[in-house]
């Protein structure tokens, strides 16, 4: 919000804004400080864009694009004679009332469009008709984060459930001893992109669950299979992007009928890997080991057994 208005020089001739084209953007600072002293009155009863609401006073135009959590605007103005609201068109929304913003001091005149309904990343212009100089603000209402997960309810999927555990690289899963998971990515974030990190260009934008898993003592290469997922990812323990699935269908699938298989990866024993799975409803992961041998049958693989073409002696 504007608060304040420093002395300004009047300009000699119209700057930007003086006509619907050429509208000032305030998106990012949230109003502005102007005057109106030798603005033209492009906006009247007659103009394209008008209304029959419009004022015989010069016209300042503004932008202003909503963010992704906007419910509502609070439009206020100070030291001018009405506000207009228009959408990206210019069509008339709303015309602010009478009512003096607190923020305005000494000031005696201005105009108020308090919670007036507004879409989500949508611009919208509005009309500031004034004679002099003028404080114009705009403040968002923001839809609530019903679920605290740090997305508010307009930009969330899931308004009323927060991610669980593996929604992101750091709180990855575990399915060392289970073998695999069931899961339902639905209100899952898509923290796995081209950009994010760790991410790859392969990623695609389904939601996505991180799982970890650790290779055991005698492991040489892995099978990960999702049913019911779009495609599932393999890294390292760094988050390093090292294979991307193919859509073979595991048999174990049965009826359904997207999935993802990534077979007989090579991996080194006793290592973390993680595992992502971008989905957009349920889905199985399972990962399988295929171990190194036991040339010699004395219970120990090769990979872990010092003398692997010799059996111990009893």
């Amino acid at each position: 919000m504007v608060s304040a208005m420093p002395p300004i020089h009047a300009p000699t001739r119209p700057g930007a804004g003086d006509v619907f084209a050429t509208a000032v953007d305030i998106t990012i600072s949230g109003g502005a400080i102007g005057d109106a002293t030798c603005y033209t009155n492009a906006y009247t009863d007659v103009s394209t864009p008008g209304d029959a609401s419009a004022s015989p006073d010069h016209d300042v135009f503004y932008a202003y694009t909503t963010g992704p959590c906007a419910q509502s605007v609070d439009v206020e103005l100070c030291g001018g004679d009405v506000l207009h609201l228009l959408d990206a068109s210019g069509a008339h929304l709303a015309t602010g009332d009478a009512t003096l913003p607190a923020f305005c001091g000494a000031i005696t005149n201005g105009s108020s469009l308090i919670a007036f309904p507004v879409a989500p990343n949508t611009l919208y212009h509005i009309v500031v008709e004034a004679d002099a100089e003028f404080i114009i603000s705009v403040e968002e209402n923001d839809s609530p984060d019903s679920d605290n997960d740090g997305l508010c309810d307009a930009a969330d999927p899931c308004p009323n459930q927060a991610p669980g555990a593996g929604d992101v690289f750091a709180t990855a899963v575990d399915i060392t001893v289970s073998g695999g998971a069931v899961g339902d990515a639905t209100c899952y974030s898509n923290a796995y992109t081209d950009v994010s990190t760790p991410g790859d260009a392969s990623a695609s934008g389904d939601h996505d669950v991180f799982y970890s898993y650790t290779t055991g003592a005698c492991a040489l290469t892995i099978d990960v299979e999702l049913c019911g997922g779009d495609v599932l990812h393999l890294l390292d323990a760094s988050g390093a992007h090292l294979a991307t699935g193919d859509a073979t269908l595991p048999a174990f699938c049965g009826a359904i009928t997207n999935g993802s298989s990534l077979i007989a990866f090579p991996v080194a024993p006793n290592t973390l890997y993680h595992i992502v799975v971008e989905a957009d409803a349920e889905f199985i992961i399972s990962v399988e080991e295929n171990d190194s041998p036991d040339s010699d049958n004395d219970g120990l693989c090769d990979a872990a057994d010092p003398f692997p073409n010799r059996a111990r002696c009893r």
